[in-house]
């Protein structure tokens, strides 16, 4: 099974926000602490690695995404 997936997400708070998800459960399921993904929201950090590749699933997969845990 091959997936495609766009090469940039959109920024996380957009996605989050497409998801109708709490900054809490945003970053559980993400893996990240809740400063992280609020980090992110005020552009003080940008995602990198594994979470660049988790918000492509989140964004253009979101069933997948949601059922992760």
């Amino acid at each position: 099974l091959r997936v495609h997936l766009l090469k940039e997400p959109a920024p996380p708070k957009s996605i989050r926000a497409n998801l109708k998800i709490s900054q809490s459960a945003f970053a559980g399921l993400m893996g990240v602490s809740l400063r992280t993904v609020q980090d992110w929201g005020q552009g003080r950090r940008k995602p990198s690695g594994p979470a660049v590749a988790l918000l492509r699933i989140a964004e253009q997969k979101p069933e997948v995404f949601m059922q992760l845990s």
